[in-house]
């Protein structure tokens, strides 16, 4: 049978404290050495496996803070532009940052820190993945400030090219966000 632990994340300090010992880092210093690995190494794939997992901390709302107070969110956004050299690097970073856009603290923080201008320049990645991510998180900044850059015609003009691409990923997220924003279709 199916019981709480089975389905529960660690999403409260009294939950992952029964999960670990004495011995273990915490949650925000285990989450600072990830940080300090990636910045330090040089091996890409070590790279590409700590941001990974720094993608999948993303999903646990207990992750949040920490995140905003490591600068996380940031080492997100400067891992995804087009002119990253790694797709793979690129593409967690952006997953990880639309997995912890549920928070609205955090969709603040990326309002509030140039993240949309960040997001926008990717909708032009080589990568599917990375523009289906993209336009995911934008989809999760819905707002009026968020609204009135999105709304803009070479926004527009964006989505609806890669509507006409044959990813029919790309052509389902691309109609949520026209229908999120309320944007004309044609």
């Amino acid at each position: 049978t199916w019981g709480e632990s089975s389905i529960c994340m660690f999403t409260s300090p009294k939950r992952l404290q029964t999960h670990t010992t004495g011995k273990d880092l915490s949650r925000c210093e285990y989450l600072q050495a990830l940080v300090n690995e990636f910045q330090t190494t040089t091996n890409e794939a070590e790279k590409e496996q700590i941001i990974a997992n720094l993608a999948n901390f993303a999903y646990d709302p207990i992750n949040y803070e920490h995140f905003r107070r490591l600068n996380i969110l940031d080492l997100f956004l400067d891992h995804i532009t087009p002119d990253q050299s790694n797709d793979k690097i690129a593409k967690f970073a952006v997953a990880g940052l639309c997995n912890c856009m549920c928070d609205p603290a955090n969709q603040q923080y990326i309002l509030e820190n140039d993240g949309l201008a960040v997001l926008l320049v990717c909708l032009t990645h080589s990568n599917e993945d990375v523009i289906t991510y993209v336009i995911t998180t934008l989809i999760y900044l819905n707002s009026e400030q968020s609204r009135q850059v999105l709304s803009q015609q070479n926004i527009l003009d964006r989505m609806r090219y890669l509507r006409t691409l044959p990813s029919n990923r790309l052509q389902n997220i691309t109609q949520i966000f026209m229908d999120t924003y309320k944007l004309q279709q044609s």
